[in-house]
């Protein structure tokens, strides 16, 4: 998932959405973490519609969660570091 340039008010509200918090709990949260956390649930979610019977044809036609899931192949990859 990315997150662009969204408003105060924006971060607010997915955090409280997304963890079901208060505006003040939510402000107290460390966002690229939170980030990390909607990015892994994502993740997740792609993961689970490529498994599922049909996966691949509904997962074509959600470029976003494509890109996530080779962002994070990618990441992987990189924090393996060179093969032997």
């Amino acid at each position: 998932m990315k997150h662009g340039p969204q408003p105060y008010e924006g971060v607010v509200s997915v955090i409280c959405e997304a963890f079901g918090c208060t505006p003040a709990e939510a402000l107290q949260q460390d966002w690229p973490l939170v980030e990390a956390v909607l990015d892994y649930r994502s993740a997740e979610r792609a993961a689970a519609l490529l498994a599922s019977e049909g996966g691949a044809e509904l997962l074509a036609k959600q470029p976003a969660l494509q890109r996530l899931l080779l962002d994070m192949r990618q990441a992987q990859n990189q924090s393996a570091g060179p093969a032997a």
